[in-house]
């Protein structure tokens, strides 16, 4: 498997960037020698009485295996999964799952490999797959893949390479693409991509550089930047940034109650966003906390039952959040649970059939969510599995 730039690191933070793709592609090497004794945890966790909620069932693996790859849901319903590491190479193959035939088919390979790029459905059904880290180096280079031809195309480079960066959808048709870890010392420039012109634009810049952090599409078309990890200062950050597309610029905004990276961040149907987890000063984060629009403000809310960072968080047909996974600083975890924003309160759910981190997750138009790919205690794995509630 291959690592790559970074310093040395002993946990993982999948989403910040190179350093956090090494971490990972580190762990699994060496968790590979590690008795089968740690695969057992989910196995008990699985013969033991509880009252979880929902049920796993296996779907048909991955054509290749493979973890902090891309996962987009098309308009038809399919799944589009992009690029990753594998067990030793980084990967330009891409394979689609279909939810009526169950059944995963290859389609055409990238033009070159890449892990930690974001994938952005566009308003045509088409996908924009930006930047990431390709064999040896960070990647300004994007291509779009066109599910009725089953093809990529090239598309224009970005004006900066961006590892772990985010990628949001606008209410206009264009892609905000906002920080990563660049060439720049700091990473605070964002730029816009118009699928109309094939064109990219320096639109307002972040007041500091961020890698690893959430965006989240506001209901009234602005877009909230939270957390992050700054690779200058070394520092993980708690503040938030709203960028406003009707002016281009960026402003100051309440701050989260506390810094981490690598989380997750879910627009629940009421317009609040659920923040789960990460990385933090102090490791893994089991920390939740809820931003209402109303108050302006975050508040902090019961935590999870596990620490996790490199974990998933979606939204489920009934409004609650189905998380999976992660790592905790020692295991990679098979454990979910489930967030019900009513209550604000956790549900414990039946767990995986395995441990992973770096899979991906999406709610399917059937109603379940299909897990795909990962890195577990001894591999990157190819097996999927699909959770209903």
């Amino acid at each position: 498997m291959n690592t790559t730039e970074g310093r040395p690191l002993k946990t993982s933070r999948l989403q910040r960037g190179t350093a956090r793709g090494m971490r990972l592609s580190v762990l699994v090497l060496l968790l590979m020698t590690i008795s089968s004794c740690k695969k057992q945890n989910a196995t008990q966790e699985l013969d033991s009485p509880e009252n979880r909620q929902g049920v796993w069932q296996p779907a048909a693996s991955l054509t290749t295996a493979r973890f902090v790859h891309s996962a987009t849901v098309l308009k038809d319903g399919a799944v589009l999964v992009v690029g990753g590491d594998g067990d030793r190479d980084r990967l330009a193959s891409c394979e689609l799952f279909d939810p009526v035939q169950k059944r995963w088919t290859e389609v055409a390979s990238l033009s070159e490999p890449r892990r930690n790029h974001r994938a952005t459905l566009l308003a045509d059904g088409r996908v924009l797959v930006t930047g990431g880290f390709g064999e040896k180096r960070r990647l300004a280079t994007c291509e779009i893949y066109d599910p009725a031809q089953r093809q990529w195309q090239e598309a224009a480079p970005m004006q900066t390479v961006r590892v772990s960066h985010t990628a949001t959808l606008l209410p206009s048709g264009k892609v905000l693409v906002v920080g990563g870890k660049g060439d720049e010392p700091e990473a605070k420039s964002c730029e816009i991509y118009d699928p109309q012109t094939d064109t990219w634009s320096r639109t307002g810049s972040l007041s500091i550089g961020r890698a690893a952090h959430s965006a989240t599409l506001l209901p009234d078309g602005r877009v909230l930047v939270a957390g992050g990890y700054s690779f200058a200062l070394r520092v993980v950050h708690n503040t938030c940034e709203i960028y406003d597309p009707a002016t281009g610029q960026w402003s100051q905004f309440a701050a989260m109650t506390m810094p981490r990276d690598g989380h997750t961040a879910t627009l629940l149907p009421d317009g609040r966003i659920l923040v789960v987890g990460g990385y933090g000063p102090a490791g893994a984060k089991k920390e939740s906390e809820l931003f209402d629009p109303g108050s302006q403000s975050w508040q902090a809310v019961a935590p999870m039952t596990a620490h996790r960072d490199g974990h998933t968080a979606t939204l489920m047909v009934d409004g609650k959040v189905l998380v999976t996974g992660g790592f905790d600083g020692s295991e990679f975890m098979a454990s979910s649970e489930i967030f019900d924003p009513k209550t604000k309160s956790w549900i414990e759910a039946v767990p995986m059939a395995i441990g992973r981190s770096g899979h991906t997750a999406n709610a399917l138009q059937s109603g379940g969510v299909l897990i795909a790919g990962g890195g577990s205690n001894k591999d990157v794995v190819k097996s999927c599995e699909i959770f209903s509630f």
